[in-house]
């Protein structure tokens, strides 16, 4: 009968939490480390350690950390195949709770590690999701914080759909003005994701104030900061050298409006690919 793969990491937070009277439940089965072939055979569970058998004419023993689970997965044969249930239901309610936030952020294309933090995978994730299935746009301030969260982490791309959707909830209700912030963050996050044709779309409502954009000072200066930014961006695929002065005016323009270290180092970007000395 088939052998049956248990999660390394559930096994792991499992022996962490578990009762050292049930670490042996784990003898007679494999340690599959991502990367041996083939699973090696546990003999012993002491503290933080796991004792297996090598692959050898003698059958010598070695010691692995209980942390290479996290790495691969524990074989179990079926004859212990009530194990997964025992470690399933021995799980910490917060580690289950994290599993679950990990689980959902994988579905809708995030990558969990590279967050900061549990605290930020779980904001994220309780935001994103409650926006998902309410369908309600989250407040400024939640709104903020998965901003600056996605934007440590670095990702960018599954979190423009959500960006887009706020964006479009937003320009509804203040129709027909647009919503500065909302498109100063989008085309960020468009530009961070590698397209920077979106970006400009976005970003190209600068053009039209007045009454459709009302703006602060900060937020006028870093649409023409981006807005610029993207063209560069959009110069370094296509090569066309009409992008470079549009550029240019946009960082005037942003700087006109208001100096800041982020125009600085995005002029110095345009004087580097324009080939002129700063």
């Amino acid at each position: 009968m088939a052998e049956i793969d248990i999660n390394g990491e559930d096994v792991f937070q499992w022996l962490l939490h578990a009762e050292q009277s049930q670490w042996n439940a784990l003898v007679d089965c494999g340690l599959d480390d991502g990367v041996r072939e083939d699973p090696l055979p546990i003999v012993a569970v002491r503290k933080d350690i796991l004792e297996v058998r090598l692959d050898e004419p003698r059958g010598a023993t070695a010691t692995r950390a209980w942390a290479v689970l996290r790495q691969g997965c524990l074989v179990v044969p079926q004859v212990k195949r009530d194990l997964r249930d025992m470690i399933q239901q021995g799980l910490p309610t917060q580690v289950v709770a994290l599993k679950n936030v990990r689980a959902w952020l994988r579905e809708h294309g995030f990558q969990p590690d590279p967050f900061a933090s549990d605290d930020d995978r779980l904001l994220v994730a309780d935001i994103l999701h409650r926006s998902e299935t309410e369908g309600h746009l989250p407040p400024a301030r939640e709104r903020s914080m998965v901003y600056e969260a996605v934007m440590k982490a670095g990702q960018h791309k599954p979190a423009v759909s959500f960006f887009t959707r706020w964006l479009q909830l937003i320009e509804d209700q203040k129709y027909p003005e647009h919503d500065a912030l909302g498109r100063l963050l989008l085309a960020v996050l468009l530009r961070h994701a590698k397209q920077p044709e979106r970006s400009l779309d976005v970003s190209n409502v600068i053009d039209r104030a007045g009454p459709y954009l009302r703006a602060s000072d900060h937020e006028m200066s870093m649409l023409c900061c981006h807005r610029a930014a993207a063209m560069l961006d959009l110069y370094e695929k296509t090569l066309d050298r009409a992008l470079l002065p549009e550029a240019r005016r946009y960082l005037n323009r942003g700087w006109a409006i208001r100096k800041g270290q982020e125009l600085f180092l995005a002029y110095q970007r345009w004087h580097k690919l324009a080939g002129e000395k700063p």
